[in-house]
């Protein structure tokens, strides 16, 4: 509610499914190499010597998860299950990539759900990986942002090309593409525009199953809310509008 007013009228924004579950980022980026001590000496009186290489990171919203890099780092469910979804994509992210999304279902072999009763038709043990922002950043720095439907591009060509892990991809659900002003026309956008589509999003069961059980999980739970992007927006932001 305190940030309806970032958003205007002739905005064109995506309005995507949000689901509960875990954050994490899968990377393959420039990081400095462990130097030989050769190539120390050789740096020392000045000749060329490469310092960087492409590597794989992984993370959870806040935290690196690498076991060699973060050796005292604690799991919070019992199982690195950010590792154990890493295994399974880090063959796919070429140079420079990064890629953000939700890991839903259940914590690796276990009976445990990531978060309570919300399964995303998983069985026990299963998961499933959503993403939902992609970056691409080259040698000298210059980072490039999918839009979100290079987002889903990518994501539906990777299951195309590799049909054996269908089953852990969750595709994002885009419930609305076009212009802000035009998700609800009879709405004006003279008086109070900001306060009364916010007020019709929130109770929005025909369109985003607002405060209904979320068909995705086979438990009867709520639908977690929904995710508005702009197009061709400057800072990338991502804004949350959950059930109550």
């Amino acid at each position: 509610a305190s940030n309806i007013w970032k958003l205007s009228p002739d905005d064109v924004v995506t309005i995507t499914v949000k689901c509960h579950g875990t954050s994490a980022i899968f990377s393959n980026i420039l990081c400095n190499r462990k130097l030989s001590m050769w190539e120390k000496v050789k740096k020392f009186f000045g000749c060329k010597v490469q310092t960087t290489e492409y590597s794989n990171i992984y993370s959870s919203r806040k935290v690196i998860k690498n076991r060699y890099l973060n050796k005292n780092g604690r799991d919070y469910y019992g199982s690195d299950i950010w590792g154990c979804v890493n295994s399974v994509f880090s063959q796919f992210i070429s140079p420079g990539m990064t890629i953000y999304g939700e890991i839903v279902g259940y914590v690796p072999d276990s009976d445990k759900m990531i978060q309570k009763n919300h399964d995303y038709g998983c069985k026990p043990g299963e998961w499933k990986f959503m993403p939902y922002r992609i970056t691409h950043t080259d040698e000298h720095g210059n980072k490039y942002e999918f839009e979100l439907y290079e987002v889903d591009e990518w994501t539906r060509n990777l299951v195309t090309d590799h049909p054996d892990i269908a089953n852990k991809i969750m595709f994002l659900d885009i419930v609305y593409s076009g212009k802000l002003m035009d998700l609800y026309p009879d709405i004006s956008v003279e008086t109070h525009w900001h306060a009364n589509v916010l007020a019709r999003m929130k109770t929005d069961k025909d369109k985003f199953l607002m405060e209904e059980d979320e068909p995705m999980c086979k438990n009867k739970v709520p639908r977690e809310g929904i995710v508005i992007r702009k197009t061709n927006d400057i800072h990338a932001r991502a804004w949350k509008l959950k059930s109550m």
